[in-house]
């Protein structure tokens, strides 16, 4: 993991549009109970973030917005969330306000 976490500048640089603000796809979970045969993401893996994995990667995406004065969106994706728990999102959702102090978000 640490050396994809080392490009994630590098990726948001190269995938700069030019727009203002900044929205990065977080897919906390791609575990689904639901199996619906028009889901174009097919046969899901079970995978799950860790609540350090998101804190690790948010801390490096709200950094560099900081230093680049761009607000920040976060777009919640992926498979069925309450199969994570509300305890990750109540985590991240209070990390994000502390740490972006309602400037980023």
């Amino acid at each position: 993991m640490s050396e994809w976490i080392g490009t994630i500048e590098e990726k948001i640089e190269n995938g700069n549009m030019g727009t203002s603000s900044l929205s990065v796809l977080i897919e906390p979970t791609s575990a689904c109970n639901l199996e619906c045969s028009y889901c174009y993401k097919g046969k899901k893996l079970n995978r799950r973030m860790s609540f350090s994995a998101f804190k690790i990667v948010a801390q490096k995406i709200i950094d560099y917005c900081r230093k680049k004065n761009r607000p920040l969106l976060f777009v919640w994706h992926g498979g069925e969330p309450t199969l994570l728990g509300t305890d990750f999102y109540e985590q991240a959702f209070e990390f994000c306000a502390e740490i972006g102090k309602g400037q980023l978000f």
